[in-house]
């Protein structure tokens, strides 16, 4: 849940300038085609209307490039249709990719740190719960903790320590 939070907040920028895009590349190619006088074509019904042109740009996007083969040879479309793969199918999609694992190994590094707090608020609440509680309260409560566990993780928080310390200095 967390990494999809994360993942929200900073895509978020991403996807308007996508949106953008696709909607400024439809509407090129709308007044593009809006005057387009041969009739003979059966493509030029996915060019009538600017909700049927941002349909084809979507479906450029997903490599569906069925509406623009029979204008093969008008080519102010062609250069158009070459742009928007180059911006949106290929620059963005690999950004978004690139964000994406970036969010997700910046969240692994900050799990260490959500587990300990989510493990230090449930012992809190339950020595809350017991304190007040004076039904049933043991007389000990048990941490129980596997010795392995404890060194792999001190060996990681001396290592991140060390890390810090060397991009501090």
């Amino acid at each position: 849940m967390i990494i999809l939070i994360e993942i929200g907040k900073i895509i978020g920028w991403l996807l308007v300038i996508l949106t953008i895009f696709i909607f400024a590349f439809a509407h090129a190619m709308f007044s593009l085609m809006y005057n387009y006088k041969d009739e003979n074509i059966d493509g030029l019904a996915n060019f009538n209307t600017f909700d049927r042109v941002l349909r084809t740009t979507w479906f450029f996007m997903s490599g569906d490039w069925g509406a623009a083969d029979t204008f093969s040879s008008y080519m102010p479309l062609n250069i158009i249709t070459i742009l928007f793969s180059a911006f949106t199918v290929i620059v963005f999609i690999n950004v978004l990719i690139a964000v994406m694992s970036n969010i997700v190994s910046d969240t692994q590094k900050k799990s260490d740190r959500i587990w300990l707090q989510m493990y230090a608020q449930v012992i809190a609440e339950m020595e809350v719960y017991w304190t007040f509680r004076k039904i049933n309260r043991p007389d000990y409560t048990y941490y129980v903790a596997s010795t392995d566990m404890m060194r792999k993780f001190q060996r990681r928080r001396s290592e991140k320590e060390k890390d810090e310390e060397k991009a501090a200095t």
